[in-house]
């Protein structure tokens, strides 16, 4: 399904972006990969042949037309975009600064809006493509200590399940993935309210899927023509469900259960 064709990742030098990188080059895929950093890039670039390094910053919104025809130009066509980038925060809400809020949303939300924007003409003149957007269980419900994330994923699927209704007919497939904790550094990078980075394990993603299992998970659903696909299980994947059945039962729920886990995040983590 991707052999020989020509994937940009975000976020590609760890975690799930690194997980997709090593599928889609043993499908035969022609990688782009980006990261903040060239040094976080060369090993990954040095071990999966061939594929092209762009390192940037996602919410660098004045420079992303720029890397967009640098990555263009690598091979001469884009035919999907993973949008895989992103930040967390572990704080709540009334201790959290709009710097932070407005840092998340950026890298979360705006940076995959804008780079989508820029991709998107040349995919509609190619009359295909294929757009992969992470976004989480927590772009489905809301919890407690992740009001930023929690915005910034929620609105990933606003505009993405508005960009598939218009463009799927002119052959561009838009998929919006939800999945539950993944092990990643995700957490340990998270910002606290203050901005400054919260650099401690998290357990809750500790015992996640590996990014590895999540991605072959993920790519089979987008060749079954899954467009939203959700990979959740234990209390994340009830909690997912629940929201859906009876949304004021969950509600209540969740705000009973809350103290208690801010509790013992407080204690753990100060």
């Amino acid at each position: 399904m991707f052999e020989n064709k020509v994937v940009w990742i975000t976020g590609a030098s760890s975690g799930i972006g690194l997980a997709f990188a090593e599928a889609l080059h043993n499908q035969g895929a022609k990688l782009i990969l980006s990261a903040l950093t060239e040094d976080e890039l060369t090993p990954v670039v040095e071990r999966l042949s061939g594929s092209f390094p762009l390192a940037f910053d996602v919410s660098d919104f004045d420079a992303l037309p720029g890397l967009v025809e640098l990555a263009l130009g690598a091979f001469g066509r884009i035919d999907v975009l993973v949008n895989n980038a992103g930040i967390v925060q572990r704080s709540l809400a009334t201790e959290t600064s709009l710097d932070v809020y407005r840092k998340v949303v950026d890298v979360d939300l705006m940076a995959p809006i804008s780079l989508t924007q820029l991709v998107l003409p040349h995919m509609l003149e190619q009359g295909q493509g294929r757009i992969v957007v992470m976004s989480s269980v927590a772009g489905k419900i809301g919890s407690p200590l992740r009001s930023a994330y929690c915005a910034a994923k929620h609105g990933l699927f606003g505009y993405f399940d508005s960009l598939r209704a218009e463009v799927l007919h002119k052959g561009i497939a838009v998929h919006t993935v939800a999945p539950g904790a993944v092990k990643t550094n995700l957490a340990h990078n998270a910002l606290r309210g203050t901005g400054e980075r919260y650099g401690v394990p998290d357990d809750f993603t500790e015992g996640g899927y590996l990014p590895e299992y999540l991605v072959e998970q993920v790519l089979k659903r987008i060749q079954q023509g899954k467009y939203e696909i959700i990979i959740a299980r234990g209390l994340e994947r009830k909690m997912q469900l629940l929201h859906w059945l009876s949304p004021e039962f969950f509600h209540r729920l969740i705000a009973k259960m809350s103290p208690k886990y801010i509790e013992e995040f407080k204690q753990t983590h100060g």
